[in-house]
């Protein structure tokens, strides 16, 4: 799914820095370090591109068909505990 995110939509997110593929320094970032925000949000975007590469169409397909039987809020992904305990 990774894939299809990056020829459909681009960027994932509106920072430079962030890109997945080609990352470049943002012209508003202070200093010469890496600012607060790629620090931060970095790790969400990793996290994010983990899922999308474990995750096909197929995957996709089934969890939605799964959803329509399930609650309303229920969550599309499930997350794994051991993944965020270990971060």
């Amino acid at each position: 799914m990774a894939s299809v995110v990056r020829v459909l939509d681009g960027a994932a997110f509106p920072f430079p820095c962030l890109n997945w593929d080609h990352p470049v320094r943002c012209a508003e970032c202070p200093g010469p370090d890496a600012c607060a925000a790629h620090a931060a949000l970095g790790v969400m975007g990793s996290a994010a591109l983990d899922v999308l590469e474990g995750m096909t169409l197929a995957d996709l397909v089934l969890r939605m068909e799964r959803s329509k039987t399930d609650a309303p809020t229920r969550s599309l992904l499930t997350l794994r505990r051991s993944a965020v305990a270990s971060t």
